[in-house]
Formats: C-alpha cells, structure tokens, sequence
C-alpha cells in the first residue's frame, strides 16, 4: 500500500482504514504483518473520524476514494481468484421468476426486462428446438450437460412469471414446450418423476426428496402443470399435476414442512383429483391408500352456524369443532408469522364480534407460550336488530390455521352460510 500511495498518503490512509487478517488466519492468536490482507474500517467510526480530524463520515470517506481506487487498479493487476463462472438453468429459473414477479409487483419495468432479457438469453442459448433439449448449464457461451428435471421445471416457471406479468402468450407456450418434454423425458409410469432423463443408465436412479435450498424439481414440475393448465385451458397438464401429486402424497403427508413448495402450489391451484382416479392409487413408501389429501385445516376443523335474534340485536353464531391434538391461532395472533382465526361475512358488517376466550399452549418452538382454540369453541357476530329478517341468506367465512405441536398447515376458508329467519 505505501509502495502505490506513497509513505504520506498511506499514513493518511490508514488513519480510517486498518488491515484486519484475512479469514483463514483470524482464529490465530499471533498473525504475521504479511497476513494482514483485508481492509476495514477502524473498528470505531469516532476513532476514526477523530484521527482524520472529520466532522462527517461521508466526507471522510469521499476524501479518500482516489487512493482506493489506485489500490483497486493495482489488485485487478495481480491474478484473480478462481470463480465458478457457469450459468446453470434452474437457477436461472428461479432468477427470472423473481425479477418477472418484482417487476409486476412493484410495478418496476427495469425488473420486468432483466427478467425478459434474460429468459431470452437462456431460452437461445440452452434450448435446442429441433431436438427438444434442454441444457443443464451454459460455460463461456456454450450450452452443456443434459438438463435435469429441475432445469426444465425451473425454467417453465419463470417463463409462466413473465406470462402473467406480460401477458404475452410466448412465454407460456414456451413453458408448454418444457412441460411437454417433462412428461415424455422424465414421467414414470408409477406417476412420479425421474430427476434425470438418463435414469435407465443408472444403477440408482436419484429420487427428489423434498424441497431444500430451493424448490425440487417435481414441486416446480406441479405448480408449472397446473399453472399451463390455467393459462391453456388444457386439462392434461392438471391431471399429469394430479398424477405426480397421488404418488406423492404419502411423502407429503408424512413431512409437509420438507415438501414446502409442492403443498403451496397444490392449494394456491386448488387442485382436485377423481375418486376414480384416486382409488387406484397404489399404497407403499410413496403412495397413500384412499387417494390423495393434501395437509390442510379444513381437514381438521369443522365448523357450524345459527343465528339468533336477540332483545336488542341479531346474532350469529360460528361454532368451531378442532380435532383432538390440534388447535387454531387465537384472535388476536401470539407471533406475527401466525394467522389469526378471523369471521367475517360478505356485504355485512356486524357490529361486533366476540372471539371466545383463547388457552395457553407451549410447543417446543415457543416456549413461552401461544394463544390459541381447541375443541369447541363459539365466535359470536353481534347485528342491528332485524338484519336476520331482512337478508334472506347470510354468507360468511371464518379464515383459520390450524396446528398440531409441530407444524403449522396452509390455513383454509371454512365457509359460513346462514338462513335469514321470516
């Protein structure tokens, strides 16, 4: 550093920046002066302010922007360090999903062309349309490695982004090209899918075992199925989700937390399967007998409704039934990550609702404690006198999570529908 800035410079230099030892020898108790690689500024901002005689930092640090770049043109001299410097498919998926959602989001149109710009790229360099093809990975301009089922579900998803934030019918035929290519490379006759598409060549062909760091590629593959479903109008791609789904369902049942990104996309597309269907699904280590059941509240809370009128008002009142060794969130919620147990009815306002009086519940997760309902339990809705006799039919919903001591479910909207009286 005195060498490039010169002895005065440098002094002034590291009167606000300090050489801190570079991480693989900061667990030593002595460190050498030539192990002192990494510039920091001094561990007190006041220090060093005081030691450059400088009201404001900002100043203090602008001051010294012409020797850090002279430092900076003197390291880019020096051999860089190796980088992985492959663009890989699935991650780029992910990538353009988030630009595409961000843009149309926060109504931000740089967003929505980094997304396009870049499902362009992808789609030109690492998609062969004569072959159908799909590549894992792109190295110094060159397309490489077979994709995996991750690659195409990932990609097919970002493109279905750019579809909904553009409206533009490539993208989502584009992405029908991939789900196309899913189902003939990587469906099983079982209804699960194969990670790869050279399985056959495998003595042990790798099976995905939930969602991780990011999405599987079978939970990306459901939600793209179902989402192309939506946009295309085409049933097949919902019944091959339905497919891949039946086979899994014991899995998902067992660890749904492990299987986040297939149980959001199934309730976020409400999708359904035939009794028919469903009662040829084969039991085992994936299948589950009777069909598929996603983990949902609505399959452990039943509710009922009457309404009463009352000297001075109209009531209604939701009757709340919680399976044993389950619970729904109080009104008010005790964490905000939790859904409150909320009533509320359509084109009605009552004039007031009274949440029944919540228990004390300690999992392990919350120590100290959480507000919630069990067994049966009422939610009253107080109305101005006459409004039973008025409305003929009062239609209503209570929104509830409900949890076991473990794992939270995808909450659900138990439907309130209540006769108006004569």
């Amino acid at each position: 550093i005195e060498a490039v800035l010169g002895v005065e410079a440098a002094g002034r230099f590291f009167r606000v920046y300090d050489l801190a030892p570079t991480p693989v020898h900061s667990s030593k108790e002595e460190t050498d002066e030539e192990e002192r690689g990494v510039l920091r500024i001094r561990r007190s901002i006041a220090d060093a302010q005081r030691s450059a005689s400088s009201g404001e930092v900002v100043a203090m640090l602008s001051t010294l922007e012409p020797q850090r770049l002279k430092l900076l043109a003197a390291r880019n001299r020096r051999p860089q360090p190796a980088r992985d410097d492959k663009i890989v498919v699935a991650l780029n998926g992910l990538a353009i999903q988030a630009f595409a959602r961000s843009g149309e989001i926060l109504r931000n149109p740089q967003y929505g062309a980094v997304a396009r710009r870049a499902a362009e790229r992808i789609w030109t360099l690492a998609y062969d349309p004569k072959t159908g093809d799909l590549k894992h990975e792109i190295f110094r301009g060159r397309a490489q490695i077979d994709g995996h089922l991750a690659d195409y579900a990932l990609l097919g998803e970002g493109l279905m982004s750019l579809y909904d934030s553009t409206g533009e019918d490539i993208w989502w035929k584009r992405a029908a090209v991939l789900a196309d290519n899913i189902l003939k490379r990587f469906a099983r006759e079982d209804g699960s899918l194969s990670t790869t598409a050279g399985e056959k060549y495998l003595l042990i062909p790798p099976d995905d075992t939930g969602d991780r760091i990011h999405p599987s590629g079978t939970s990306a593959a459901i939600d793209l199925l179902l989402r192309l479903s939506a946009a295309s109008g085409n049933p097949r791609y919902a019944g091959a989700a339905s497919r891949i789904v039946r086979r899994l369902s014991g899995q998902i049942q067992r660890d749904p937390e492990g299987w986040a990104a297939a149980v959001a996309a199934v309730n976020v597309h409400r999708l359904k399967t035939e009794p028919r269907q469903a009662a040829a699904v084969p039991t085992g280590e994936q299948g589950a007998p009777g069909g598929f059941r996603i983990p949902n509240t609505a399959n452990y809370v039943r509710l009922t409704a009457a309404g009463h009128v009352g000297g001075d008002h109209d009531e209604i009142a939701v009757t709340l039934h919680v399976e044993k060794g389950y619970h729904i969130n109080a009104n008010p919620a005790s964490l905000a990550f939790l859904i409150p147990t909320r009533l509320a009815f359509d084109a009605l306002t009552p004039t007031r609702i009274i949440y029944p009086r919540p228990v004390r519940f300690k999992p392990k997760f919350a120590p100290e404690g959480l507000d919630v309902y069990e067994g049966t339990v009422s939610i009253v809705a107080e109305f101005p006198k006459g409004t039973l006799k008025e409305t003929q039919t009062i239609r209503g919903k209570v929104k509830a999570q409900a949890c076991d001591e473990q794992v939270c479910f995808p909450p659900a909207d138990l439907p309130v529908i209540v006769k108006g009286s004569d």
